[in-house]
């Protein structure tokens, strides 16, 4: 299967200014004493922190509803029937708010799309199936969190969700864990040049979280959305 290379360039480009512009460093600087000139470019920031976010959404949809031309070309059903209802509620829920029964669908949904997805994977060679796998948990954890609460609204029970937290947990383990499965499948040597420009976000992270753990808490939470439960070096070898 070919896959779009310019979509997926522009999708990679907007999810990360997403999260430098949009997530981390606006966030990092709510808190900044402002001139009127630093008011102005972290308004700027926000603004185009915002655009990125939209940008890198409606580019995810449209490689979802490409997935789908794709698989209903080779005859297949399941899949694309699963990533068009998706595609479908994603788009229902600009206008209205996700809750209850559509809320519970869609999160159903995207764990059977997981599950087929890594079902796929065993027909990878072992680099390439460690590499799709982790992070298909990591996304089964995710969609399984946000299920769970979804289920709870549905049939209108108020207590809290159970294994809700064990399912954040473990998925943030994958999140974690997903680079490094990434480079045991796709990792070449390297110069020495790159191994220190590569090493140095995460001397920055260790130094950071050394000097203020709780800040460098605060900001993994606002810029990724960990918790740092692990062990810090794992964090820092991740990155």
């Amino acid at each position: 299967m070919s896959a779009p290379t310019p979509l997926f360039h522009w999708l990679t480009l907007a999810a990360l200014a997403d999260w430098l512009i949009g997530r981390t460093l606006t966030r990092a600087a709510i808190h900044m004493p402002k001139t009127p000139f630093l008011i102005t470019v972290y308004e700027s920031f926000n603004l185009i922190g915002q655009f990125a976010a939209t940008l890198a959404a409606l580019l995810a949809l449209a490689g979802l509803l490409w997935i789908v031309w794709r698989e209903i070309q080779a005859r297949r059903v399941g899949l694309p029937m699963l990533l068009a209802g998706l595609a479908a509620l994603s788009l229902a829920f600009i206008v209205v708010a996700p809750s209850g029964g559509p809320a519970l669908a869609y999160q159903v949904a995207g764990l059977a799309a997981v599950i087929l997805i890594m079902g796929r994977a065993r027909q990878a060679d072992a680099g390439l199936r460690l590499s799709l796998l982790v992070p298909a948990a990591a996304m089964l954890m995710s969609a399984a969190y946000q299920a769970l609460p979804a289920l709870f609204e549905a049939l209108r029970w108020s207590n809290p969700p159970p294994l809700a937290d064990v399912c954040f947990y473990l998925g943030e383990f994958f999140v974690v864990l997903s680079p490094v499965a990434l480079w045991m499948a796709a990792g070449r040597p390297a110069s020495r040049r790159v191994w220190l420009a590569t090493s140095l976000p995460a001397l920055f992270f260790a130094i950071m979280y050394l000097a203020s753990p709780s800040m460098a808490g605060v900001m993994a939470i606002w810029s990724t959305g960990l918790t740092l439960y692990l062990p810090w070096p794992l964090y820092a070898v991740s990155v």
